[in-house]
């Protein structure tokens, strides 16, 4: 979480600034660091879930889950 909370906000800070741009190049940058925004969020929200859920459920999936 650490890590993740500065990178997303730099990630809005950028997104913010390239909103009103008008090339294409731009607005695909725009695009692109929004999508990654959003991924970012998604991994934050599930982490912040696993985190919050009993251990001995989880790690024997996530165990399954990562071979």
């Amino acid at each position: 979480r650490r890590e993740v909370t500065p990178a997303l906000e730099l990630l809005r800070k950028v997104e913010e600034k390239t909103k009103g741009l008008k090339t294409a190049e731009a607005q695909q940058f725009h695009s692109f660091i929004k999508d990654l925004r959003q991924f970012m969020e998604m991994g934050e929200k599930i982490m912040a879930r696993v985190e919050h859920t009993e251990k001995g459920l989880v790690m024997p999936l996530v165990l399954k889950f990562m071979r």
